[in-house]
């Protein structure tokens, strides 16, 4: 019997992954929910999300980027360490904490470099150079260095690899797949209760709804690819069905975290997004950020 590398590889990957995520040493959780201000809530972290997106997109920069950076900020609050709590206290702080994960994220993901000067240009000089260096070493003592953190998009890559490689999937279907899956969570990453759950379930349900509302695949194949992945990763098709899937990742309803069970075996243009900016009369969130955009 031929043993297939690739498919070893992807397995041994997933399960990497999965070891990787099971001793995390920061859970994340609704860190609002133990906020001492009332002036910084959920939707402030939804307006930095748009923000950061509008920036990256600018900048042409990958989607990816926005996801580490949001897990870095999100472990970063909740670690509870330096000034993390003072974060969630103070807009400006908030505000300099979620762009300065994204700037870490950037040197960690992407090719180009996003320097200093350019992050100034971008913030609109509302913070200096020592803020963002301060700010940076704050958050990687917070997450004990741990910069480097899967996302669900990592595992819905991974599996539809492993279905490509199994030749249940032609790669041009798995291209419109994971289009879906990155759609999916790009709206996702800005709900707080996203990232209170396990990435590896949120990868495996985004890949369920890519495929439950796919048109390019019957209803057999799309039997026939959980019964393959069920085989090779031992994963449990009661709780990918496309249903639960759907409510799993609704806006509507709460995060509830299921069990996953483990596998076996920039170009350098100047950003139209300006720095959001909150209201003076001590609004809870931060302004429009499309209302707000303009030439840097």
């Amino acid at each position: 019997m031929m043993i297939n590398d690739k498919r070893t590889d992807i397995l041994s990957r997933l399960d990497a992954m999965l070891v990787q995520e099971a001793t995390a040493s920061t859970r994340c959780f609704n860190y609002f929910k133990r906020a001492r201000s009332g002036s910084i809530d959920e939707s402030s972290r939804k307006a930095m999300v748009t923000w950061l997106q509008q920036v990256q997109k600018t900048l042409s920069l990958s989607p990816d980027t926005v996801w580490i950076a949001m897990s870095i900020f999100d472990r970063y609050l909740c670690s509870g360490k330096g000034g993390s709590t003072r974060a969630l206290e103070d807009k400006c702080k908030f505000q300099l904490a979620a762009i300065t994960a994204f700037y870490t994220a950037v040197k960690i993901h992407e090719p180009v470099v996003l320097g200093i000067d350019m992050l100034l240009v971008v913030c609109r000089h509302a913070y200096t150079e020592d803020d963002f260096v301060s700010m940076e070493m704050d958050i990687l003592s917070a997450i004990s260095w741990r910069v480097s953190s899967h996302t669900a998009i990592d595992y819905a890559r991974a599996l539809l690899e492993l279905i490509i490689e199994d030749e249940y999937l032609p790669s041009g279907i798995a291209k419109s797949l994971l289009g879906d899956c990155e759609k999916q969570m790009g709206d996702a990453i800005a709900d707080i209760r996203f990232s209170c759950c396990r990435q590896s379930e949120l990868g495996i349900r985004c890949v369920a709804i890519s495929l439950a509302e796919s048109k390019l695949l019957s209803v057999s194949e799309i039997d026939a690819i959980w019964i393959r992945l069920s085989e090779s990763c031992v994963v449990d098709q009661s709780s990918t069905g496309g249903a639960a899937s759907r409510q799993y990742l609704s806006r509507t309803s709460p995060c509830k975290p299921n069990t996953v069970s483990k596998p076996r075996t920039p170009s350098q243009k100047q950003p139209t997004a300006a720095i959001p900016k909150y209201s003076t009369a001590g609004s809870s969130s931060p302004v429009c950020i499309s209302s707000t955009a303009r030439q840097a």
